[in-house]
């Protein structure tokens, strides 16, 4: 027995040991749940022919070293060339007016003209076989920073690879994407929509500043958003999708009960979108609406106010009728209640004659046949 003992009591040790272990093994480890997303964004950079996106990838690294989750993803690809600010003193003197520029001193001519040719040529000879530039493309060079041109043009960075790469790892983590100066077409626009459309995924703000959204694309962005219960700010400024962008991208929020927060800044605007936008106020919960850049004039405002106004008329006649119904349906039940009492309280009081009759008749003639066997016994 102690035998059998002491291997249970090793057997529980051991399995509160696994128990342990696997629950140290369910817990999430940053580091290597960062390195998995980084390396299956740059494959699907790869497999997609996308660039790598310089912040993203810098972002993943610092997350990496701190040991800590991504919840923030700035994708801004910064494809552009490089440059070099000039100071204003040689701004001035390369390009400023001839009275502002700096003019070499002239030196004294020499007395003989041929030996000064002369002198030139051999400096010149000089230089050629030395491969030194000269002294006009020494100017140049000092203002100019010549670059050797890339062998091979390098991809644009999409977003695309990066949704792939976060619904193949399923991490959930992200609360905000912001996209700066990226081309959005169709097909990375809807990547966006079905990351948001899924629904289990914490965002509480989106914003695609300067992507060249087209009106096409809005409305299938705007449907994928009521799924989304967290998300509750969408950004779209410098996007110039005008009004028929507008009117697409209204079509799809209406009806979103949790988006509280809607910036359509420079997005080429007119009056048309104040219908549009006075809708979606009506039929969703957004509350701040930014316009600024646009020109709605007092035509789209007119437009807008009129459209919240309708609406608070039409929800105080509902409201009031839906107080009066309820009013009539308190009468009616009052009344029935009342009818239903009245003829319960008389069958009550009816029965109840009823009753004590029969019990008298019984008790007559209960007394009638005693007093019948009575007499039969005297006889």
């Amino acid at each position: 027995m102690p035998v059998g003992a002491n291997k249970k009591g090793r057997g529980k040790g051991g399995k509160g040991g696994k128990k342990k272990g696997a629950s140290d093994s369910l817990a999430v480890d940053p580091v290597k749940l960062m390195k998995q997303i980084l390396a299956e964004y740059e494959s699907k950079c790869s497999e997609l022919v996308s660039g790598v996106c310089p912040s993203v990838r810098l972002a993943m690294r610092e997350a990496i070293e701190q040991e800590k989750l991504m919840s923030k993803f700035i994708v801004c690809p910064r494809d552009r060339s490089e440059f070099t600010r000039w100071a204003d003193e040689d701004l001035i003197a390369m390009f400023g007016p001839p009275e502002m520029q700096k003019t070499p001193e002239k030196k004294k001519p020499t007395s003989a003209g041929s030996g000064r040719s002369r002198s030139r040529s051999q400096s010149r000879k000089r230089a050629q076989k030395k491969g030194e530039p000269a002294s006009g493309q020494v100017l140049i060079d000092r203002f100019v920073k010549r670059e050797p041109p890339p062998a091979e043009p390098r991809p644009l960075a999409r977003v695309r690879p990066l949704m792939e790469a976060l619904r193949a790892k399923r991490y959930t983590g992200i609360s905000a994407l912001y996209v700066w100066d990226m081309c959005l077409d169709l097909i990375e626009l809807n990547s966006i929509s079905s990351l948001i459309g899924k629904g289990f995924y914490a965002l509480t703000k989106v914003e695609l500043m300067d992507c060249l959204l087209q009106p096409d694309s809005l409305k299938s962005f705007g449907d994928s958003t009521r799924a989304c219960r967290t998300l509750t700010e969408i950004v779209l400024d410098f996007n110039e999708f005008s009004d028929d962008g507008c009117k697409e991208l209204c079509r799809g929020l209406i009806g979103n009960k949790y988006l509280k927060t809607l910036s359509l800044c420079y997005c080429d605007l007119t009056y048309l979108s104040g219908k549009y936008l006075g809708t979606l106020l009506c039929q969703s919960a957004v509350v701040d609406l930014f316009l600024d850049g646009n020109e709605l004039e007092a035509e789209g405002v007119i437009y807008l106010v009129d459209s919240l106004a309708e609406y608070a008329e039409d929800e105080a006649k509902q409201r009031e009728e839906e107080a009066q119904r309820k009013l009539q349906e308190a009468a009616e039940k009052a009344l029935q209640s009342a009818s239903e009492a009245k003829p319960d309280s008389a069958k009550s009081s009816k029965s109840g004659k009823k009753k004590g009759g029969k019990k008298g008749g019984k008790k007559a003639e209960r007394r009638a046949e005693r007093r019948a066997e009575r007499r039969a016994e005297r006889k």
